[in-house]
């Protein structure tokens, strides 16, 4: 367990368990899922989605849900006054939590490839999240990514597409694909 007691989801207020007393119909529970999602109330909107049997929005819950997670996580692992191995597993946790939202965002029926790109490089999939980068055009964080995972000539290609030369010739340089 460890670290993720430190990670907590909100429990059912007030508002929850009215909405479970008296909502019957699909159209009110996806009226009431998307009240708790506007509020940031992941879980309970994936609730009310589900009871909706709205899977698109239970999806997008969810993927948010992991999203403020490894948000959460992440910000705690910078604490200085938790211990090193609290930090470390915070920032695993973090990660973790990160491929998870990627994964939904990636897959139908979200297919949000900006957001999956996002957290995947989050998640320290730097290669995964470079060629989602690259299929949508935006070549700087592709580079980036691509930098960062040692693929230096993908780097130098993908700077080159955003029209930016002297990074690219840095990549090459660093990735020493050139001849003497």
């Amino acid at each position: 367990h460890g670290a993720i007691d430190a990670v907590d989801v909100k429990p059912f207020d007030q508002d929850m368990e009215t909405i479970l007393k008296e909502k019957s119909k699909p159209s009110d529970w996806c009226k009431s899922g998307k009240i708790f999602f506007e509020r940031g109330n992941f879980d309970e909107a994936r609730q009310c989605f589900v009871r909706g049997f709205d899977n698109y929005n239970e999806c997008l819950s969810i993927a948010c849900l992991y999203t403020v997670k490894a948000t959460i996580a992440r910000g705690k692992s910078g604490s200085k006054v938790l211990t090193e191995p609290i930090r470390n597993s915070l920032k695993k946790e973090a990660l973790e939590f990160s491929l998870k939202a990627a994964d939904i965002y990636k897959d139908p029926p979200l297919i949000k490839i900006l957001e999956a790109a996002h957290n995947y490089k989050l998640g320290e999939k730097y290669e995964i999240a470079a060629e989602l980068f690259i299929s949508l055009k935006v070549y700087i964080d592709a580079a980036q990514c691509y930098e960062i995972c040692g693929k230096w000539l993908a780097a130098a290609t993908s700077w080159l597409a955003a029209d930016r030369m002297k990074e690219a010739l840095n990549a090459c340089y660093l990735g020493r694909l050139y001849k003497e």
